[in-house]
């Protein structure tokens, strides 16, 4: 549970902002309370003064200079302050540009302390950096392919060393190991006086050269990558803004299946978009068959009720019946005409 403070309690200053804030509230919350019991003590002591001692109480004509307003010298502004800043500063009450004043003072031997040590750790760490920089190139060439960071490697460099020079006989043999492992280097042949024979300047050439050809490879297959997708980029636009001849959308429903086309193409990249585009329709299709069943349907059912009810609503005739006495049966126009004459008779 956080404490709440109250009235009286004085809140923490952190800025400049909250000390003249929190200065300039105080003086205006309590400034007539105090002008008023200033004025109040002052005429009480002039009145005891003046009745045990009419001398003393007459004024003096030479005030102390501790009571004197304009004995105080004014405080200045922070120097580095701007002429706006230092304008305002002089309109402020006293106690609050004391507190600025010895704020601003705080933050200054912050900010110094601060800035020395940060000096200090660069003159410290410059030496290191200085004597790494001529390998940063290679090391960040280095690290994807061994799988560690330039920090990692040095650490690793200087943990090696730390062992061949602190270690017992059995982890320099084992630092060894593992250097002439990393770096190829045959021990058992050193340890028989084998020395490697001297590297073919040919082969120098052609690593060289084959380190060339790797880097304008690089640079091949993405300026194609790039043409790829700028290719692509332009069917696909093609493809949602193509029309037939009466202007309307091939692909009416692109918009709404682009996202399930791209997975479909994804999955298999032989598809092209017409064939996916179809495969992501199917379901719609599928949907829209089923509303126009149930719609017909629904519009047949309402079209035999309303034959139904023309063919109960129309009068028999016993004129033009058959042989066997039964009503001879009417089509849908003429049961529909029979019964509209009924109605209008």
């Amino acid at each position: 549970m956080t404490d709440t403070p109250s009235a009286g309690d004085e809140p923490a200053a952190t800025d400049l902002d909250t000390i003249i804030a929190h200065a300039v509230a105080s003086r205006g919350d309590d400034g007539a309370a105090s002008a008023a019991a200033a004025e109040s003590s002052t005429a009480a002591t002039a009145s005891a003064a003046s009745a045990s001692d009419p001398a003393e109480a007459a004024p003096s004509g030479d005030p102390s200079p501790a009571h004197d307003p304009a004995a105080l010298q004014p405080v200045e502004p922070p120097a580095r302050w701007r002429p706006d800043k230092k304008a305002a500063f002089a309109t402020w009450p006293r106690d609050v540009q004391e507190a600025v004043v010895a704020r601003n003072s705080e933050l200054e031997a912050d900010y110094t302390r601060k800035t020395q040590a940060a000096a200090e750790l660069r003159r410290t760490a410059e030496p290191y950096l200085q004597a790494i920089k001529p390998y940063e190139a290679y090391l960040n060439e280095l690290a994807p392919i061994i799988g560690q960071a330039p920090d990692r490697m040095i650490a690793s460099l200087l943990g090696i060393e730390y062992q061949l020079r602190t270690g017992d006989a059995q982890k320099k043999a084992q630092a060894l190991r593992d250097i002439a492992a990393s770096y190829g280097i045959d021990l058992a042949a050193l340890s028989r006086g084998e020395l490697p024979a001297a590297p073919d300047p040919h082969y120098q050439q052609l690593r060289q050269s084959f380190g060339t050809l790797e880097q304008r490879l690089a640079q091949t297959e993405q300026m194609i990558e790039a043409e790829r997708q700028r290719q692509t980029a332009q069917e696909i636009e093609a493809f949602a803004t193509a029309t037939d001849a009466a202007g309307r959308p091939r692909h009416p429903h692109f918009p709404r299946v682009r996202g399930v086309m791209a997975f479909l193409m994804r999955d298999e990249p032989a598809l092209t978009l017409d064939e996916a585009y179809q495969r992501a329709i199917e379901p719609l299709q599928r949907a829209i068959a089923e509303e126009l069943a149930v719609r017909q349907e629904a519009a047949e059912r309402e079209r035999q009720e309303t034959v139904e009810k023309a063919r109960k609503a129309a009068p028999v005739k016993s004129s033009g019946s058959s042989p066997n006495g039964s009503a001879k049966a009417k089509d849908l126009d003429a049961l529909l005409w029979d019964n509209i004459n009924a109605k209008i008779a």
